[in-house]
């Protein structure tokens, strides 16, 4: 195999307005109302593949609660408005633009509160920012990073803490949970097709 082939076997496939094609050669119009107006939507559904007694499966993490709102992948959805003169009326015969693709493996985060850890949404004063006993950055592809040091100063005890250790261990118990209903699931769908 030359290293060009190599190259092509690696690229990912994506999933445009109804067709499967090389990320290379997918096109969207300029003239599309998520590029022109920001008008569509975007998601990231973590998935994860996880083993248990009774092997490994691919598990699409929290995807109706992804829908809802609010070896691992992340699949990627974005819907716009789709192709049409540009003008800020909506044309009613106007048909949307779909776009998926699933990344390589990665980590992904779900909400602080569901395990239990505090949770607030506001703006955060540098000064407390530095005096924080724990930092921590959450993410869809990167579930909970710890900041263990700021400006080159340690953060805490320079390590990761006791509320990033429980994130964790909360977040692993609520993998394996979506396994488990994941195979409750598939096993009560093979006793209604006997």
């Amino acid at each position: 195999m030359t290293p060009a082939s190599a190259t092509q076997a690696a690229e990912p496939l994506v999933w445009l307005n109804g067709e499967i094609t090389p990320l290379s050669e997918a096109r969207i119009p300029v003239l599309d109302r998520g590029f022109i107006f920001g008008d569509g939507i975007y998601e990231v559904v973590p998935v994860y593949a996880l083993a248990d007694d009774e092997g490994t499966v691919r598990v699409p993490f929290r995807f109706a609660q992804h829908l809802a709102r609010d070896a691992h992948a992340n699949f990627y959805v974005q819907v716009t408005r789709g192709v049409a003169p540009r003008g800020h009326a909506f044309p009613a015969a106007a048909t949307p633009t779909v776009f998926a693709m699933v990344n390589p493996p990665k980590l992904p985060g779900v909400a602080q509160r569901e395990h239990g850890v505090r949770f607030e949404a506001r703006e955060i004063a540098e000064a407390e920012l530095r005096e924080a006993d724990e930092i921590l950055v959450t993410s869809a592809t990167k579930e909970v990073l710890a900041v263990v040091a700021l400006d080159g100063k340690p953060v805490g005890g320079g390590k990761p803490g006791p509320v990033y250790a429980a994130y964790q261990r909360a977040k692993q118990r609520a993998k394996q949970r979506e396994v488990q209903a994941l195979r409750a699931a598939a096993a009560g769908l093979q006793e209604v097709e006997k």
